[in-house]
């Protein structure tokens, strides 16, 4: 469909009269009423649906190309209007009404939409921010959001960060995919950076810049493709197959439009193959040309001749055009052609002498019945015979008769050529007289052009047009003996031709002699050949000869046919070798990337069964479940394992998932182990903050308040016991907590003077400090936040250390999922504090708790059963170790080749060469995981000593370059 605006515009031109033709008129009425038709259409759709309420419906017709409001309300004004009475009145297509009510509820339903529509990108973008989602499909909702709230300069500034990152993002995968071959995915890239509204300018720079290195990549894969289309092209010539040749030429000219584009020079080899293919493919071309117009005229020449209404000269016409091809007319049909127009001859002079002897006869018998008339009336009848008689002769083209009448006339005085029409026969006559000198001028001027029939530069094609002209005897026999010369000049130049084309084939001869005394099967027999099969192709297509010359040609190019066949399976096993070296590079480049590395292999040894890798490669892509996890971990372990660990809970979520995620995909991974046990390093458990958050909402004691006294002693009391002043001055009665084990309370009288601190009790204040580490957003819920929080309650001196081991030990059980590496340390801790009986000491009974014979036992207690420093320790010496582990800097250099015996290293590039790393590879295991081998160590002079276990592996195992992490302790034993 056209574009709406283009088709308004174009209306408008026709309104103001820059347009008048016709057709163009009506053209434009017919794009205008389809554009018409479809936009109101989609109003009827997004109608129905708003009145149905499918709100989601309304915004994909409206958001489709081209936008449906703005659309709609363009062609629905007053100019609209104009252009439907001007088609009215002209009689063309007229276009439907738009009506502007319906644009009106399609847009009242529509902003209905946008508030919802609003939150939901929210949503969306929220989503995708938390996924990390590719910086440009994060930038597309944004676009949309801005679009929503217009009135928000925030979104402007925030789609323009995200259009740097997006950027840079971009240019990141289009440079990865270029280096790994991925043309297709670099096209996609390409097209995402013209298909964007971007704001900034530096896109369409980077746009610029990754087309042209995309045209440079297609262009340098264009130059491989020529060499192996070049090859298959010359089969098809050698098997003169045109319509293979044919679909391999457009196939050359689309590599040569792509090479050029990409600024590369076309290889030289091919195309010095295919420069004389191209000149035969020409000329096959020609020969089929000229025998298609050849079967066409000689059709044309046998319809008129067997069809009774044709007249003579369509035959004489078409026979003079048949007799112009190089074939000329088959001797049947042309006396076919020629019997036909000497029978309509034949018919026109008997109708005439009949109409001589009819005019005769009418003569005499007005003679006979005009004796009675007077002389007048006889001079009248022989006047019009005298008419008659000459308009006949002027008819004939009878100039001689034409002549002895009027000489006749004026000899007897009578007069009779002042008759009209006598006069008018006489213009006719001069008229055709001036007809046949300008026809003799022009067969002078064609026949001139024709040249000299002798000489190569005479014309056939002119001469052929001044045979048209010819009019007399004499011209037709100044015709025949042009063609009659140019004939025996055509001769002689074939001659010369064959004799130049047989020299050519004695050297033929004579290099196809020297060819037979070498090896059929060396490699300077195998280049000979080629140049001698060049040779004859350009010897067999470089001109026209005759048949005794391609004769000795055919019997020179036979000889060809053994030594044909033994080059041709010596080109193929050669090419099958420069294939699979080509294939073996871009595998062993590709050793970094996992699932293009198994496919490269399996396709390998499929294309190439008898190559010393194949069985080897096979093997090695079948393990393909073991190695390619280490390649992917690579890639993914800086952003995943990190000391300290991430101390959100929102973090170590993100983090666990992606683990998780890797652990399903690849579920025999040699580093499965070490990802577990860093999986239980950021375990999270909500049970113990749920109940640690109960017990300080709910246990009695964190509400009570305390006084102390200066001698040390704690009275507890309830929040809504008032004290009540008592009559003596200066002394306060209070209820206080006389027994908790009991539920007991009492009334005590304090001096105020003696009161050293009155207000929230020790334990509440704990609360207070408490809550905030397992609430809110920076709540700790992982083992750091585990230990954190015992810490803050062990130390905390303030609060009674039955109070505190009591919530330690309560907290410690439901702890223990959160601290899974220390449950051995964190059972023996609930062990010691559960002997006390931590629930029948009334800790909150009236006196100086460091009196009771509890206190520094409890005291002691919660030092020596909790020695938070030594699992701080040990617990960060484990997340060092499985972090430094698993976040071992190691890359794929390239992959193990066995083929020669001994084991040997294809490097990725040529850094990788002079690398002193130790190198690695996965070993396949009994078990039903892997494991990680070291096969080889670079020694003082970088000369790499394999281990014996290199001989175990197959040719195409992945080879890791770098040193494995080693932390405080030891890997995990299944990856070492």
């Amino acid at each position: 469909m056209p574009r709406p605006r283009e088709v308004i515009e174009r209306a408008e031109r026709v309104l103001e009269g820059g347009v008048t033709e016709r057709s163009a008129i009506e053209q434009i009425a017919m794009q205008y009423a389809e554009v018409t038709g479809e936009i109101r259409a989609r109003l009827g759709q997004a109608t129905e649906c708003a009145r149905r309420g499918l709100r989601m419906e309304i915004r994909s017709i409206t958001d489709a190309r081209p936008p449906l409001i703005e659309t709609a309300a363009l062609f629905a004004t007053s100019a609209a209007g104009k252009w439907r009475d001007f088609c009215k009145s002209n009689r063309l297509v007229v276009p439907p009404r738009i009506s502007e009510e319906t644009i009106t509820e399609v847009q009242e339903s529509l902003n209905a939409l946008l508030t919802d529509r609003f939150e939901e990108l929210h949503a969306i973008f929220r989503q995708q921010n938390l996924a990390l989602a590719p910086c440009y499909q994060r930038l597309r909702t944004l676009r949309l959001i801005a679009k929503r709230d217009p009135s928000n300069p925030m979104w402007a500034e925030d789609v323009d960060r995200f259009e740097v990152d997006s950027i840079r993002e971009l240019r990141a995968e289009f440079a990865a995919a270029i280096k790994h071959g991925r043309l297709e995915e670099a096209q996609e890239i390409v097209d995402t950076f013209r298909n964007e509204d971007w704001v900034r300018r530096d896109a369409e720079q980077a746009a610029s810049r990754c087309e042209r290195d995309l045209f440079v990549a297609l262009a340098a894969q264009a130059v491989e493709r020529a060499e192996a289309l070049s090859q298959e092209m010359f089969a098809n010539y050698m098997a003169e197959s045109f319509s293979g040749v044919r679909t391999n030429m457009e196939e050359w000219d689309a590599l040569g439009a792509t090479i050029t584009r990409g600024g590369l020079t076309p290889p030289v080899g091919p195309t010095s193959v295919v420069a004389p293919i191209l000149d035969w493919i020409v000329a096959r071309e020609a020969e089929m040309q000229i025998a298609h117009e050849t079967r066409s005229r000689l059709d044309g020449l046998e319809r008129v001749a067997v069809d009774g209404s044709s007249t003579a000269d369509d035959i004489q016409a078409r026979l003079v055009d048949a007799e112009r091809m190089p074939g000329g007319v088959p001797d049947d049909l042309r006396e076919l052609a020629q019997r036909r127009v000497d029978e309509h001859s034949a018919r026109v002079r008997v109708r005439r002498v009949s109409r001589f002897v009819v005019m005769g006869g009418v003569a005499a018998a007005v003679l006979v019945s005009a004796i009675w008339f007077t002389m007048h009336t006889v001079r009248r009848i022989e006047q019009a015979k005298f008419a008659e008689a000459f308009a006949a002769a002027v008819d004939r083209r009878d100039d001689a008769e034409c002549a002895r009448l009027l000489e006749q006339s004026r000899v007897a005085a009578d007069g009779f050529d002042q008759d009209q029409r006598v006069l008018d026969a006489q213009s006719r006559l001069a008229e055709a007289q001036q007809k046949d000198v300008d026809q003799d001028a022009r067969f002078e001027s064609a026949f001139a052009k024709a040249g000299d029939p002798s000489v190569v530069d005479g014309q056939s094609d002119v001469i052929e047009s001044a045979a048209q002209l010819a009019r007399t005897e004499s011209q037709r026999d100044r015709v025949h003996a042009w063609r009659q010369a140019r004939s025996a000049a055509d001769i002689r130049a074939q001659q010369t031709r064959d004799a130049v084309f047989l020299a050519q084939v004695t050297s033929l001869a004579a290099q196809i002699d020297a060819l037979s005394a070498l090896s059929p099967q060396s490699k300077e027999s195998i280049a000979q050949l080629e140049r001698i099969e060049i040779l004859a192709a350009n010897i067999g297509s470089s001109t026209a000869i005759g048949k005794e010359a391609r004769a000795a040609f055919d019997a020179q190019r036979e000889r060809i046919g053994g030594s044909r066949e033994l080059a041709a399976l010596e080109a193929q096993r050669s090419f099958k070798e420069a294939q699979a070296s080509a294939a073996l590079a871009t595998l062993v480049a590709s050793s970094g990337d996992p699932d293009r590395l198994e496919q490269l292999l399996r396709e390998f040894a499929d294309a190439h069964p008898d190559s010393p890798f194949a069985v080897d490669f096979r093997e090695a892509a079948s393990q393909a479940g073991s190695w390619k996890p280490v390649l992917a971990w690579v890639a993914k372990a800086p952003t995943l394992t990190r000391v300290p660990f991430p101390a959100l809970a929102q973090d170590r979520d993100t983090i666990r998932k992606a683990i998780e995620s890797f652990r399903a995909k690849y579920p025999a991974s040699p580093l499965d182990s070490s990802l577990r046990a860093y999986l239980d390093l950021l375990a999270d458990s909500q049970g113990w903050t749920d109940w640690l958050g109960n017990i300080l909402r709910t246990w009695t004691p964190m509400d009570l308040k305390m006084i102390e006294l200066d001698t040390g002693e704690r009275y507890y009391c309830f929040a809504s016991d008032r004290p009540t002043a008592s009559s003596t001055t200066g002394v306060d009665v209070y209820t206080v907590i006389t027994s908790w084990k009991d539920e007991k309370k009492g009334p005590v009288r304090i001096e105020r003077k003696r009161i050293k601190s009155e207000g929230d009790s020790p334990q509440a204040k704990l609360r207070a400090r408490l809550l905030p580490m397992i609430r809110g957003v920076n709540a700790a819920t992982s083992a750091d936040g585990a230990l954190e929080v015992i810490r803050a309650i062990r130390d905390d001196s303030a609060v009674d250390p039955v109070a505190r081991a009591y919530l330690i030990n309560g907290l410690l059980a439901e702890m223990r999922a959160s601290l899974p590496q220390h449950a051995a340390e964190v059972d023996r801790a609930i062990g010691f504090l559960g002997e006390e009986e931590l629930e029948s000491i009334d800790w909150l009974a009236p006196g100086n708790p460091t009196k009771r014979a509890d206190y520094s036992r409890i005291q002691q207690l919660l030092v020596n059963a909790l020695p938070l420093v030594e699992w701080r320790k040990a617990h960060d010496a484990q997340a060092a170790s499985i972090s430094k582990w698993l976040a071992s800097r190691v890359r794929a250099v390239g992959i193990l080749d066995r083929t020669s015996g001994d084991p040997a290293v294809r490097f990725a590039s040529s850094a990788d060469e002079k690398s002193s790393d130790t190198l690695y590879a996965v070993a396949p295991s009994s078990s039903a995981q892997a494991r990680i081998v070291e096969v080889a160590s670079a020694g003082s002079d970088r000369s790499l000593r394999f281990n014996p276990i290199a001989r175990t592996l197959p040719s195409g195992t992945v080879l890791f370059a770098g040193s494995w992490n080693q932390g405080p302790v030891s890997p995990p034993a299944d990856t070492k």
